[in-house]
């Protein structure tokens, strides 16, 4: 049996407790190890609500302390690349909630350095498809 991916999660606003959260913690294929947001208050409450070991309000200290094999970047826009970069420099393969960044220059930067870390980076789309139970894309 293979090991759990362990994920964290920079910028768990809104949209990561009501989206990528509770599909994370339903796949049985992850952990969800450490969460990130401003807010100690709101932040502890997530914790508690999705039952993640690590909460921090640091994003730097979260990826210098908890080993994790993937990271969730769901934080303000202008920050996708700066927390993109780092997670790549640690090792983690990188879901950056759309827009990738924003510049061309800043998304064609990530991907070459995806591509020289040989991690993935992928960036989730909504189209024609739904989102089932199990995090997969259904027809509609």
């Amino acid at each position: 049996m293979t090991a759990k991916a362990k994920i964290g999660v920079i910028g768990a606003g809104w949209w990561a407790a009501i989206n990528h959260l509770p599909v994370l913690k339903a796949n049985p294929d992850c952990e969800v190890v450490a969460v990130n947001r401003l807010g100690a208050n709101e932040l502890e409450t997530l914790r508690r609500a999705f039952e993640v070991p690590h909460a921090f309000e640091d994003w730097r200290q979260m990826l210098e302390t908890v080993p994790m094999d993937g990271i969730v970047i769901a934080s303000p826009h202008v920050l996708h690349h700066e927390h993109a970069t780092a997670a790549l420099a640690k090792g983690c393969h990188v879901l950056v909630e759309k827009p990738l960044t924003t510049t061309a220059a800043d998304a064609r930067d990530l991907v070459a350095r995806a591509k020289a870390a040989q991690r993935e980076i992928v960036i989730p789309m909504a189209g024609t498809s739904k989102i089932g139970p199990t995090g997969l894309a259904t027809s509609s």
